[in-house]
């Protein structure tokens, strides 16, 4: 639980409230992405033995971890170009001006959660060529 708080909730929240001041925290060398990053991991790691009394839970786990390293090269390309698509197409004004904060938090993990299925649909389909799938993606 401390781990969650601490290293996931505390981080989220300084980064959120940063985002807020219209300055950016969206680099991988800020030292608040990479303690997040590592307490996902090892939130991940030590609930892996609960994940795996509930079969649902740990196969999206499974399915998200052989997709990881797709996630990782292609998450720049599509989340720029979901985020483009709502501004030209949905949206004018950034969303936070006129929702609260938890309905920002809210858009924004389902974001995350359109990023990781659109990875995921693109992954599949250029995981068809197998060299693509062996060296670009490292999927067996």
């Amino acid at each position: 639980m401390k781990l969650g708080l601490l290293g996931v909730g505390v981080p989220f929240g300084v980064m959120y409230f940063i985002e807020m001041t219209k300055h950016s925290v969206q680099h991988y060398d800020f030292v608040l992405v990479v303690v997040l990053s590592i307490s996902v991991f090892e939130l991940l790691t030590r609930t892996e033995t609960f994940l795996q009394k509930h079969p649902v839970g740990y196969s999206l786990i499974e399915k998200i971890s052989e997709i990881s390293f797709a996630i990782y090269m292609m998450h720049v390309y599509v989340c720029g170009a979901i985020v483009k698509g709502v501004e030209k197409f949905i949206l004018k004004h950034p969303i936070t001006q006129f929702l609260s904060w938890q309905a920002d938090v809210f858009f924004y993990l389902v974001f995350i959660l359109l990023s990781v299925f659109f990875i995921g649909c693109l992954a599949k389909i250029m995981a068809r060529n197998r060299i693509v799938k062996k060296y670009l993606f490292l999927m067996k």
